[in-house]
């Protein structure tokens, strides 16, 4: 995620990309994408969360220690979102966040 990259544009970005998994897997849904930055380059990857509470904190904690090992200064979260049917990318750096949303229409 390059620091002069506007954080909207790479949001964007996310969120096309998720577009372009749901229309392979409709109607099942994407596992949650994350894009990490860290200082070495962007890492991607996606998780499959469980209905298990306990289990979902666990897996999302990895995340976050991933993210502190990688000196992480943000990220970006492209999502399925249920109620209403649709996708969410969410940016988030130390300065900044930007998200956008949009509706799966079938």
């Amino acid at each position: 995620m390059p620091a002069q990259t506007p954080l909207l544009q790479l949001v964007r970005a996310d969120l096309e990309r998720a577009q372009r998994l749901v229309r392979k897997v409709h109607p099942e849904p994407i596992d949650p994408q994350f894009r990490i930055a860290s200082p070495d380059g962007d890492w991607w990857i996606a998780i499959t969360l469980t209905e298990n509470a306990k289990e979902r904190t666990r897996r999302l904690a990895l995340v976050s220690d991933f993210m502190a090992w990688k000196l992480s200064p943000g990220f970006i979260l492209a999502t399925e979102l249920h109620e209403p049917d649709a996708l969410v990318s969410v940016g988030v750096r130390h300065n900044d966040y930007a998200a956008l949303i949009a509706v799966i229409q079938t």
